[in-house]
């Protein structure tokens, strides 16, 4: 059996081969992993946010056309809290789904070392604890799975804002969670009683965004977790193909490049030897990022300019 840093054959005709040690070979597949399961966390919280930013935009469109078209169907109604109870329950399985899979890609990334995966553990259950937000939307995901629907009530409202002196008419959308609907369903407890000590309708914006901002939160401390073996990785391959390089000029593509197990003539196994995954990880990095006080914001498309007056002259 013998190891073999080579070229692709299906890409280059004419590919150059490099005999390497089963050590090399091992440390390409752990690299491999390591990026791989990475890149898993990052795109499992990009899903997150992308569903949150649907949830967002939903509200918008929402409270946008309720201004424009002035809306008093019941249809309407029924319609927009469907789409909202939709992106809210796709928002809260993608959530899920990032919680649930998360230990298993740092046992991946770092060979199954029982103390990180207790330590990303722990990373999530500070958030769980400090904030009620995400005990409340990990209570609700289970019971919309089981029987229910995220909304419980939903007000458009309109008043003045204040923004331009009085002069402007501001349309809103508050969706409520009610905890006394939640009594006998078979809701967390101790959660249930967390939230009637709140009150009788409580805001599902704020804690959908508090939620969304501990998950972020949370994200932010296995990158630091696991940058030092992404780190590793990558010096990992960007080593070998420079070695392939140096050692078979003319014969590099950025696709082409794999480590080879082979028996007699035979490969048997075959992985790229690539860093587009790591770029793309960075993308991502660059991308998700900035969700501190994620509960204390939110959108407005009010005019803001004081010197504008409604007869269309600046003064």
């Amino acid at each position: 059996m013998t190891y073999e840093l080579c070229a692709n054959s299906a890409v280059l005709a004419s590919p150059g081969v490099i005999e390497i040690d089963k050590e090399t070979f091992d440390s390409v597949i752990h690299a491999r992993r390591v990026i791989s399961d990475t890149v898993s966390i990052e795109q499992k919280l990009d899903f997150v946010l992308s569903n949150m930013l649907e949830l967002e935009m939903a509200m918008v469109q929402i409270t946008t056309e309720q201004m424009l078209y002035d809306y008093d169907e019941r249809n309407w109604f029924d319609e927009s809290r469907d789409l909202l109870n939709r992106k809210i329950m796709n928002l809260l399985s993608a959530g899920r789904s990032y919680i649930d899979a998360l230990p298993h890609h740092i046992n991946g990334i770092f060979s199954r070392d029982h103390q990180k995966t207790l330590d990303a553990r722990k990373i999530l259950s500070e958030q769980y604890d400090s904030r009620l937000g995400y005990r409340a939307m990990e209570a609700l995901r289970n019971y919309v799975q089981h029987q229910g629907l995220p909304v419980h009530g939903a007000t458009h409202g309109r008043g003045r804002s204040g923004v331009l002196g009085s002069t402007q008419q501001q349309y809103t959308l508050d969706i409520w969670l009610k905890p006394d609907e939640l009594c006998g369903t078979g809701f967390k407890a101790k959660v249930l009683a967390e939230l009637k000590i709140v009150g009788n309708r409580i805001d599902l914006k704020y804690l959908i965004r508090d939620y969304v901002e501990g998950l972020a939160v949370a994200n932010e401390k296995i990158r630091y977790l696991v940058k030092e073996e992404v780190g590793n990785a990558q010096i990992v391959i960007e080593a070998l193909l420079k070695r392939y390089i140096e050692e078979c000029p003319g014969k590099y593509s950025d696709i082409a490049v794999i480590v080879a197990r082979t028996e007699g003539a035979v490969q048997v196994e075959s992985h790229g030897v690539l860093l587009d995954p790591f770029k793309y990880w960075a993308r991502l990095l660059r991308k998700n990022r900035g969700y501190t006080n994620l509960r204390r914001r939110f959108v407005t498309t009010a005019a803001t300019d004081k010197a504008f007056t409604l007869s269309g002259s600046i003064g």
